[in-house]
């Protein structure tokens, strides 16, 4: 998890016994773009904005609004880590879906996102896009 949080996770399919907030296709949880967030708990079925402001997260952002796709968010466990490794995540993180975003005028993004399914996170197979 080097330097760019827009990567790809290859992640546990949850068991049945995993909260979720609508159905998932497994197959699209075992390869979905996460994204590092700071001082942020976002669960299955609750809606929230989300600010973004490092450039590879907004491109990740802008890619999820244009082709409908889910994310993995991912808390830091280090918030004043500007681009947290492998370690500076913690595993388990949430499927979101996001909605709408509105940019700032200092640049950084508002995001809607929803919530929809928890997963584990089992490893990086691939830094950039």
């Amino acid at each position: 998890m080097a330097n760019d949080p827009h990567r790809l996770a290859g992640a546990e399919n949850p068991s049945p016994t995993v909260e979720t907030a609508g159905a998932v296709d497994p197959k699209a949880l075992a390869r979905l773009p996460f994204l590092p967030v700071r001082d942020v708990a976002l669960f299955p079925g609750i809606s929230g904005p989300l600010a973004v402001g490092q450039e590879a997260s907004v491109r990740l952002v802008e890619d999820a609004l244009a082709g409908d796709m889910l994310v993995c968010l991912v808390a830091q466990r280090n918030p004043s880590e500007d681009k947290p490794q492998s370690a500076g995540v913690y595993t388990v993180g949430t499927v979101v879906r996001m909605y709408r975003a509105q940019r700032l005028t200092d640049g950084t993004l508002r995001v809607l996102v929803q919530g929809l399914q928890r997963i584990k996170v089992f490893e990086e197979v691939q830094e950039e896009p």
